[in-house]
């Protein structure tokens, strides 16, 4: 209710940041995650995306891409709110989506003449 008599004050907002479908923001930085093919994670990949204005972030990877990698893209973040030439970073962390059917023999020994590796199990504290 509005004082027409009395002291003035300092007028004070609470404002509440709604979650987003698929960015999350930490400072001015904006965080997502994309769901690649094994096929993409293994040849490369391009692909766009909305950004929260609505322009097209494009991501092209032309080198293998292991599930968990974290994609930087500087200056696709938001602006800082008292400086808004300062710009945030966006960043992609990367999931692989392996094929859901087993593999039948010819394709296991396609597979393991093509990568040609020899089996390496490594047990690590990685905490």
């Amino acid at each position: 209710e509005p004082h027409l008599e009395g002291e003035p004050g300092d007028l004070k907002f609470i404002i509440r940041i709604q979650k987003h479908r698929y960015f999350e923001r930490k400072k001015n930085d904006l965080y997502t995650n994309l769901t690649i093919t094994l096929q993409d994670a293994l040849n490369g990949f391009n692909i766009s995306f909305p950004h929260l204005d609505g322009h097209q972030v494009i991501i092209n990877r032309e080198k293998i891409t292991w599930p968990g990698a974290r994609i930087k893209k500087k200056g696709e973040g938001l602006p800082q709110h008292d400086q808004n030439t300062i710009v945030g970073d966006l960043y992609v962390t990367i999931d692989v989506d392996f094929p859901k059917s087993e593999l039948n023999d010819e394709q296991r020994e396609a597979v393991r003449t093509l990568l040609n590796q020899e089996s390496k199990h490594r047990l690590y504290n990685g905490f």
